[in-house]
């Protein structure tokens, strides 16, 4: 059994300590096993740049081809047990060419599945819809629908994947794995044409035609053209469509709707209008065994078996997967903690946090921790009195009011969570509220009434509270009520706080919505809710956060990519976020990174004393991999600005898209109260504990971060973990303590008291891109409010 440092076992549901270690974890990944050690390959040298390309066309029914950087030539092998390799031919050792029999195996796949089920992906994964599992037919059937349109349906989707693996054991060689995936996936394969004789609205719809087969990139379902918005007899006028194209109308009749799920419900309404509701809620609970932990297991389990079976049948419509020269193929069982080849374990433990009048008071839970001793340091807050402007549409003031004095008094209930309201909990001496009624729910409105906000008030405001509509997020940014409100009010200096009508107006679990918005309200006029305690290092760390977001009001085309910048750093045995305001197109973000790190490393060093010869250690979180090129200029900017001291690097890339999956046997998952279905049930099953991390490879490491608890509800699915992947340019490479670090971070949102998905370094960045990106399409927005922000350490972003 693997085992790691600082964890224990307990009995409770749920409660299984971070990093445990009972052994009854299971990875998704089934090892590839060969019948032999040696292979015949045969080798051909390129003759030109598409000479793989014409090899796979030509001869992809009989053999699999790729590139060998290693020897720069061609390798191939016969996919079938009676065919010869092509070219040079020799006899090697199979695991020297484990990507090559990847590719075979792959190449088997696609045939064996080509025949029987429809391929929406070709390549990494490979992804398919099963031909079996008709769950939207069954629950129909189930509510009394004698003859269900088969045309509308709910089917099992399939992901395989082949990866090389490495093993805990540095001795052992590297591996190769199958990872298999299952979900569901909506299929309206229905013409336009017809949904408008069923008088269904597709006035902002996306519509597309059938992709085409064979694209080695991959195919979708349908490839989207664009977006309705108009409706003439049987033409469609679109909009948003991909740049480019110059199409503004398609015939309804040769086109399909995108399968979204509310689309999904509103057919099935239309066809079944006496049964609908019954069906769906029917299919609500047959989905759920492809989407929750037990369900999904046993669903690959059997795949991996089928897979095996398939290939011993040796019939004509069987999986081969025996290859030239007689070398077959078998899949393991998927990898548990009684294998040899599990990933090694990383203990974990919830962070220490500080918090109280001097900062020295510790506690592991955030709420707890306030309410016992107050925020970190909070009587040097400067902002104890604060004074909050309240925007409201005029026919909603006698709520807003009794919503901004619970914030402001508290409210009874959650066992004492907010009965002391923001006032009380985060020692405050008072909370001052000016109303302002906007008068036209509109971006101009709301622009109004912001100018008379400020022009009435004698001072300018800590915070603004802004009432808005769940609608208004279907609004552009130009036009966006937030927006145009939020871009007014940091030009003076203000961050704001918006409060949803839905949110005022639903009273269940309002205690934990008032706990939460008060939470960011006292970040963002200054305050410093709690900090983590971090053990102190000969070492001088800054750690910058790299995200993105795509803001737009376009799906298809027009969009545009931002990337935002924050930076952490040690000090006095604390992580402090400091920069949090930078911003870029994702063109301009590297340069916007070196500006960043200039001024993040001139205000750690006056502000940590650095002495000449001190150890510095910068670590980069970001969302993708950054090149060499990325590296080799950060590398150059840091040595010129710090030459003096002995600088190392650590390259994190952290992801939440990769086919890894973990599941816990052991976990019996968490009681909770269904809201849906008004009677006790069980979210979490099998999903491992938050904090459970492993080691894939001396470069590649997962990190659980929602875990049983976590999970909203039983019909939420299976959380991946976050993948963390180190470059290899990097100096410093003790994995382990990177992954404990980010681990740490995701307890620094101050958004909520709950710890977030991500580490904050991203989350932070990501929240900062997206909102400077709306930011930039107001009219009259020019950045000058990011100053005022940064001077006040304010969280505007939250």
């Amino acid at each position: 059994m693997n085992r790691a440092v600082g964890t224990r076992t307990t009995g409770k549901p749920g409660r299984r300590p971070y990093g445990n270690q009972a052994p009854s974890l299971t990875l998704g990944v089934a090892p590839v096993s060969f019948s032999d050690d040696r292979v015949r390959i045969g080798r051909i040298a390129p003759e030109t740049r598409e000479h793989l390309r014409d090899l796979r066309r030509e001869h992809g029914q009989t053999h699999a081809f790729r590139f060998d950087s290693r020897s720069e030539m061609i390798v191939n092998i016969g996919v079938k047990p009676d065919t010869e390799p092509m070219g040079d031919v020799e006899e090697v050792d199979v695991e020297e060419h484990l990507l090559l029999l990847a590719e075979a195996i792959g190449n088997q796949l696609r045939h064996w599945v080509s025949g029987r089920r429809k391929i929406l992906r070709r390549f990494r994964p490979m992804v398919c819809l099963g031909s079996h599992d008709r769950l939207l037919t069954k629950a129909a059937k189930d509510v009394g629908v004698e003859s269900p349109d088969l045309r509308l349906d709910v089917v099992a989707k399939w992901s395989f994947d082949l990866r090389l693996l490495s093993s805990p054991d540095a001795n052992e060689p590297p591996y190769l794995g199958l990872l298999v995936d299952v979900g569901t996936s909506n299929v309206i394969d229905l013409p336009v044409s017809e949904l408008l004789d069923m008088k269904l609205d597709l006035v902002g719809c996306y519509i597309g035609a059938p992709g085409e087969e064979g694209d080695r990139n991959g195919i979708s379902r349908i490839r989207l053209l664009g977006r309705v918005t108009k409706v003439v007899d049987k033409t469609l006028l679109i909009d948003d469509v991909r740049d480019g194209s110059d199409i503004t109308r398609v015939d309804a009749a040769d086109v399909m709707v995108e399968a979204r799920q509310e689309t999904l419900d509103a057919v099935t309404h239309a066809l079944y209008p006496s049964k609908a509701d019954q069906a769906l809620s029917k299919l609500r609970r047959l989905r759920a065994p492809y989407l929750s932990g037990k369900g999904k297991l046993q669903r690959i389990t059997q795949m991996v078996d089928g897979l095996n079976g398939s290939a011993r049948a040796a019939s004509d419509k069987s999986l081969n997967l025996c290859f030239g020269g007689g070398l077959s193929v078998e899949f393991g069982p998927l990898l548990d903690q009684s294998s040899p080849r599990f990933p090694q374990l990383i203990g974990t433990n919830r962070p220490p946090m500080l918090f109280g009048a001097s900062g020295h008071n510790q506690h592991t839970q955030p709420d707890h921790g306030i309410r016992q001793h107050g925020p970190f340091q909070y009587a040097h807050n400067t902002v104890n009195d604060p004074t909050v402007v309240v925007l409201c549409n005029r026919t909603v003031r006698g709520r807003m009011e009794q919503f901004a004095k619970s914030l402001r008094d508290g409210i009874g209930g959650g066992n004492g969570l907010f009965t002391g309201g923001m006032v009380g909990k985060f020692r405050l001496t008072n909370m001052r509220f000016h109303f302002v009624e906007v008068n036209a729910d509109t971006g101009q409105g709301y622009a109004e009434a912001v100018g008379r906000s400020l022009e009435e008030l004698p001072q300018v405001p800590a915070l603004a509270l802004v009432q808005v509509r769940e609608e208004h997020k279907r609004i552009v940014a130009p036009d966006n009520p937030y927006y145009v409100a939020k871009s007014r009010f940091m030009r003076s200096g203000v961050p704001v706080q918006a409060v949803r009508l839905e949110t005022i107006d639903n009273t269940r679990g309002r205690v934990y919505s008032l706990n939460n918005l008060a939470l960011a309200a006292y970040a963002k006029v200054g305050g410093i809710p709690w900090v983590i305690s971090a053990p102190g290092v000969a070492t001088h760390e800054l750690v910058i956060g790299i995200g993105s977001t795509e803001v737009g009001g376009r799906r298809l085309g027009g969009r545009t990519r931002y990337v935002g910048i924050t930076t952490l750093f040690q000090g006095d045995g604390r992580y402090l976020v400091w920069e949090t305001t930078r911003e870029a197109t994702f063109e301009d973000y590297p340069q916007a990174l070196l500006d960043s790190l200039r001024k993040s490393i001139r205000f750690v060093q006056a502000q940590n004393k650095w002495e000449s010869g001190d150890n510095v250690r910068l670590v980069f979180h970001v969302y993708k991999p950054l090149k060499r090129v990325e590296i080799k200029t950060v590398k150059q900017l840091v040595e010129e600005m710090l030459g003096d001291y002995l600088v190392e690097f650590s390259f994190l890339d952290v992801s939440h898209y990769h086919p890894y999956q973990v599941f816990d046997l052991g976990q019996r998952g968490v009681p909770y109260g269904s809201y849906e279905s008004r009677r006790p049930a069980t979210k979490g099953v099998y999903v491992p504990v938050r904090g459970t991390a492993m080691l894939l490879a001396p470069h590649t490491a997962l990190l659980q971060l929602v875990g049983p608890r976590e999970v909203k509800t039983w019909a939420q699915g299976m959380p991946r973990p976050l993948l963390l992947e180190l470059h290899r340019d990097s100096d410093f490479a003790d994995l382990t303590y990177l992954v404990r670090q980010a681990f740490h971070f995701s307890f620094m949102s101050w958004r909520s008291f709950f710890p977030s998905h991500e580490p904050v370094t991203i989350l932070y960045s990501r929240w900062i891109a997206n909102m400077l990106g709306n930011l930039r399409a107001i009219p009259d927005w020019d950045g000058s409010g990011l100053r005022h922000m940064r001077d006040r350490r304010a969280m505007w972003f939250l």
